[in-house]
């Protein structure tokens, strides 16, 4: 009872740990059979894929009664990874899920800047315009001489009072 009672502490970000966790921790016992590792690492990998589809569920659907199968399917997952894993860190999804949003936003910022001088939103600048602005940005940085630095600055400040129509 007490690793379920443990799953509700972070609902959220426990199934992100366990499921970075189960290749690592189905690795640990070194001497035991491949065969046995993988069918281990199937059933596990199982009961993270029904608990995800559940989550989902209880997220779009509102469907809160189904939380703690979501709970026993993270246990289950757990039970046949059965390994060791010292350091479970951070889950890489929530950094590279974080990157992403980032560089969404940017990107839709500088679409909204851009918007009186290009044509197209955010996909067609992303594919037709970013190369020319990385060129004409990043040349002169890379020629390190400091004048290039201020000339960039300038450059940056120019476009964003252009974009905002002179303001």
């Amino acid at each position: 009872m007490d690793r379920f009672e443990q799953f509700f502490v972070d609902y959220d970000l426990i199934p992100l740990m366990v499921a970075q966790c189960v290749p690592m921790s189905v690795q640990s016992p070194k001497h035991e059979a491949p065969l046995s590792k993988l069918t281990r690492l199937a059933d596990a990998t199982d009961a993270v894929v029904v608990s995800d589809m559940l989550t989902k569920c209880v997220r779009s659907r509102g469907q809160w009664g189904l939380l703690p199968a979501v709970g026993a399917m993270n246990i289950k997952a757990g039970y046949h990874a059965a390994g060791f894993v010292s350091f479970t860190g951070f889950p890489e999804w929530m950094g590279r899920n974080s990157t992403t949003n980032k560089r969404r936003r940017l990107l839709g910022e500088l679409s909204m800047h851009l918007n009186h001088h290009t044509s197209g939103g955010a996909t067609a600048l992303r594919l037709h315009y970013m190369d020319a602005l990385r060129a004409e940005l990043y040349a002169p940085l890379l020629s390190k001489v400091s004048v290039c630095v201020s000339l960039v600055c300038s450059c940056l400040a120019w476009r964003t009072v252009a974009a905002r129509g002179g303001s």
